[in-house]
């Protein structure tokens, strides 16, 4: 029987018996950093097809840095509990006869990556004042750079204070409290964590604050004397009209008024009137100055007027020549240039628009932008000090 007519599945097994897949295994221990060449040795013995296929099944762990026909870099990125396992896979061909077979192999490298052991280890601060309630991260430093620098945090009393599996030291009650970080060979450096407590004698908050329906502004509650912290809870009259959420925002919901209130945990009170006022909508037009000439290097803002005046909107700004004239998003210009011209213009959500024409001057008098800039400065001094005076 003709070795063409065989089944192509029998074939198949013939060929893996006379040929099996050439299967090898090394191990390889590293140190994080490191870096290692793998060279193996029943490469340069085959005829390749191609370029061997070099994978790591980790390689957040072990990485394949670089390879070519023969050999493959890889580096130890972190420590790993388990082997892992980088690969090999090549075709190679063999002759047999007039035949010529492309079989398949693989080396596999179970690779430990061990940590470098820390020589010495510090924290930083090695003492701090806290309240109740604070967090801090805590800074760990080990010698040499790249040695492990896991460690296992315990406090002498959990009650005060101890440190999160993130280094996150917080604060728990009044007192005192050692909190020791510990690596995994014993070396250990401790922070000494004194909790204290103010309470507040005062809150305060503004008096009256007005909202537009279906907006958000933020209260912050005031507390006396400086440093005194608390837990709040806040609380709308009626939330038909404004709610208030557990920090402090407040979200307008129809027209009226109301009051927010919000408490210390030792009984102090504090309130706000909240006037909503009912949403014009959008504007149904808008303006802007014709236009306007402004000095070298000088800035000015332009307002656009709406109607109706109280229209909700927020308006986008662009310069048709940002190198003579630049414009921010709160409408603010700047001269750029000496001389030219550049049409500022302003949209409206509803898609409104106003244009303004600015030109830029060297100086509208005859005296350098310098000098004139010079003087404003001193004029604003002036001011200032008259205003202490009085």
């Amino acid at each position: 029987m003709k070795l063409s007519k065989v089944p192509a599945l029998i074939f198949q097994f013939m060929l893996s018996m006379l040929f099996p897949v050439l299967a090898e295994a090394e191990s390889v221990t590293m140190n994080v950093g490191d870096s290692k060449t793998l060279y193996p040795s029943i490469l340069p013995t085959l005829t390749l097809a191609g370029q061997p296929a070099w994978i790591s099944n980790n390689p957040d762990v072990v990485q394949v840095y670089s390879f070519n026909m023969y050999s493959c870099t890889i580096k130890a990125l972190k420590p790993s509990d388990r082997p892992v396992i980088v690969q090999c896979s090549y075709y190679y061909r063999v002759l047999n006869g007039s035949y010529v077979y492309q079989l398949q192999g693989a080396v596999d490298y179970e690779v430990t990556v061990e940590s470098i052991k820390p020589q010495s280890i510090s924290v930083y601060p090695t003492n701090v004042t806290m309240d109740i309630g604070d967090t801090r991260t805590m800074e760990i430093n080990v010698f040499p750079s790249n040695a492990d620098k896991s460690v296992t945090w315990s406090s002498t009393d959990n009650t005060v204070a101890y440190v999160h599996g993130d280094n996150m030291l917080e604060a728990f009650g009044k007192g005192t409290a050692t909190v020791t970080a510990t690596t995994p060979n014993g070396l250990h450096a401790s922070c000494e964590v004194t909790v204290i407590h103010i309470e507040p004698t005062s809150v305060s908050l503004p008096a009256e604050i007005s909202l537009i329906e279906g907006k958000y502004t933020s209260l912050k509650a005031e507390l006396l004397p400086a440093g005194a912290t608390s837990h709040l809870t806040w609380k709308s009259a009626d939330e038909e009209i404004a709610k208030v959420t557990t920090s402090g925002g407040v979200i307008a919901v129809s027209p009226g008024s109301t009051t927010v209130t919000v408490k210390t945990s030792n009984g102090l009170t504090a309130a706000c009137k909240v006037i909503v006022k009912e949403n014009p909508g959008p504007p149904k037009s808008i303006s802007l100055p014709k236009g306007m000439s402004l000095i070298y290097s000088f800035y000015t803002t332009l307002v656009p007027e709406f109607s109706p005046a109280d229209a909700v909107t927020t308006c986008t700004w662009s310069s048709s020549d940002p190198t003579v004239v630049s414009v921010d998003n709160s409408g603010t210009v700047r001269a750029m240039k000496k001389s030219g011209e550049a049409v500022i213009t302003v949209r409206t959500e509803n898609g409104l628009t106003a244009e303004c024409r600015i030109t830029a001057v060297d100086s509208v008098l005859d005296i350098p932008a310098d000098d004139i800039k010079a003087a404003f400065t001193d004029i604003w001094r002036l001011e200032n000090y008259t205003l202490k005076l009085f």
